[in-house]
């Protein structure tokens, strides 16, 4: 897949294939942030609930 990718950035006009790589570019600095910020959200809300919750009281009652 890669090596097809190549090849066709290497058939297109500079100024196209410079757009092309700037769109990857940017696709996968979206997709780390995204996965960064979701991991904060993991992060922050899995150690808020690590207390002890209101379900979790319930149940040991039960």
């Amino acid at each position: 897949m890669f090596s097809n990718y190549f090849i066709y950035l290497n058939t297109l006009p500079k100024e196209e294939a410079i757009k092309q790589v700037f769109m990857i570019l940017i696709f996968f600095f979206l997709l780390i942030t995204l996965c960064c910020i979701f991991s904060y959200l993991k992060y922050k809300f899995k150690k808020k609930n690590n207390k002890k919750s209101f379900i979790k009281k319930f149940r040991k009652k039960s």
